[in-house]
C-alpha cells in the first residue's frame, strides 16, 4: 500500500476539480444511475451554488446515497439538492412594467436588477465531456403545419468538440424536406451575405456566423445592449434573436450562460422551473409573447441545453381569417410549431449514436 508521501506526490500532479466540473459530473452520474435503475425517475436538480454546501466526498459516494434513496421512492433527494430548483437572488428582482400588447412592443431601458430567474440557467450550464476529435451529434425534429396537414422536419448536425470553427461541421436535412447534406468549415453552410460579408460584420446578429457568435461578449448586460440594438429595441424581436441561436443546439456553455444572463433583463420573459418539453422530459422553460404568438424554449435541468420549443397562439385577431396551425381550429393555445432535440457524443463526423 503506498505511503503518505507517495500519495501526496501523486495528488500533487492532479489538478484541482472545479466546482462546475464537480457539479456537472455528479448531475450526469445521478441522472444516468436513475435512468438505468428506475426508468422515468425524477432527478431533482442542484440549487444555485450560494444556496448549498458542497460535500467533500467522491461522486461515487453520492451515487451510493442516490441508490439507497431510490429504493424507497421515485425521486432522488439529497440534502444539497433543492426541490424547488432555483431561488431569487438575495437582492430580489426588479418589478416589470405592465406588458403592452402588439407585435413590436418596445423594450424599456435596462433595469439595474434582473426581472426574472433566467440567469439561474447560467449557474448550471455545462458541456458534456468530449474526447479530442469527437463530434456532438445534435438531432432536431420539428412538427409544423403544412397545406396537407402537419409535417415533420428532421435536421441533424455534427459539431466538432469545442464548437471548433476551424474544422468541418455537417448538417443533414430530412423528414418532410428534400434530403440534403452540407459540410462546411465552421458550419458556414451558406456564403456570407451583403457587402463585406455580414456574417462577421459588427452587430451582425441578424445573420451571424458561428465564429461571430463565439466572439460575442460574455457579459450579460453588454450582450443585452448589443442584441437590443440589433432588434431595434423590440421586445419580441429581442427574444426571437436569442431563441434563433439558443435553439440551434451547438452553443457552448459559457455563451449559453451569457444569453441566459441577458434574458434575465427582459421584463416580460417568464421562467417555469417545473415545465415539460414537448416529448414529456422534465425541463426549465423560458417564454415570451409576440403579438398573437407565444414562444417557449425548453432546457434540460442538468446541462441547461436546449431540448425543445413550442410556439402557440395567444389570441386570434378579429378578421384575421384562419391561421395555419398544427392542431386547428386556430384558438388560444393552438400550436404553430413544436420541436424536440437530443444529443450524443460520436467519434467522427457523420457517425450516429449506437
Amino acid at each position: 500500500m503506498p505511503d503518505q508521501d507517495t500519495l501526496a506526490k501523486l495528488r500533487a500532479k492532479v489538478p484541482d476539480m472545479t466546482d462546475q466540473a464537480f457539479d456537472a459530473g455528479r448531475a450526469a452520474l445521478l441522472a444516468a444511475i436513475a435512468e438505468e435503475t428506475h426508468p422515468g425517475v425524477t432527478v431533482l436538480q442542484f440549487a444555485p451554488r450560494g444556496e448549498r454546501k458542497r460535500r467533500r466526498v467522491l461522486p461515487f459516494a453520492s451515487a451510493a446515497a442516490a441508490l439507497a434513496l431510490l429504493a424507497g421512492g421515485t425521486a432522488v433527494v439529497l440534502d444539497n439538492i433543492d426541490h424547488g430548483g432555483y431561488v431569487a437572488p438575495a437582492s430580489g428582482y426588479a418589478t416589470p412594467p405592465p406588458e403592452p400588447t402588439g407585435v413590436d412592443v418596445p423594450l424599456p431601458p435596462m433595469s439595474d436588477k434582473p426581472y426574472n430567474a433566467a440567469a439561474d440557467l447560467a449557474r448550471i450550464a455545462a458541456d458534456p465531456p468530449m474526447p479530442p476529435g469527437s463530434y456532438l451529434y445534435v438531432n432536431a425534429r420539428t412538427l409544423q403545419p403544412g397545406n396537407g396537414g402537419p409535417v415533420t422536419d428532421v435536421v441533424t448536425t455534427w459539431v466538432p468538440a469545442g464548437a471548433d470553427v476551424d474544422r468541418d461541421w455537417r448538417r443533414t436535412n430530412g423528414g418532410a424536406m428534400e434530403p440534403k447534406t452540407w459540410t462546411a468549415r465552421g458550419g458556414e453552410y451558406s456564403p456570407p451575405r451583403g457587402a463585406g460579408g455580414s456574417w462577421n460584420a459588427e452587430g451582425g446578429l441578424s445573420s451571424p456566423s458561428h465564429r461571430f457568435l463565439l466572439n460575442l461578449t460574455r457579459d450579460p448586460k453588454a450582450l443585452f445592449a448589443q442584441i437590443a440594438a440589433t432588434a431595434g429595441n423590440s421586445a419580441g424581436e429581442f427574444f426571437d434573436l436569442m431563441a434563433e441561436e439558443l435553439n440551434d443546439g451547438w452553443m457552448p456553455h459559457d455563451l449559453r450562460a451569457a444569453f441566459f444572463g441577458a434574458l434575465a433583463y427582459h421584463p416580460w420573459v417568464t421562467v417555469d422551473k417545473n415545465a415539460h418539453a414537448p416529448d414529456g422530459a422534465a425541463a426549465i422553460s423560458l417564454s415570451a409573447n409576440r403579438g398573437m404568438m407565444k414562444e417557449t424554449l425548453f432546457f434540460d435541468p442538468v446541462y441547461a441545453r436546449f431540448i425543445g420549443q413550442r410556439n402557440t397562439v395567444n389570441h386570434v385577431p378579429s378578421g384575421s381569417g384562419d391561421m395555419l396551425v398544427i392542431d386547428p381550429p386556430a384558438r388560444p393555445g393552438a400550436k404553430f410549431l413544436e420541436s424536440t432535440m437530443d444529443y450524443a457524443v460520436v467519434p467522427s463526423i457523420g457517425a450516429k449514436p449506437q
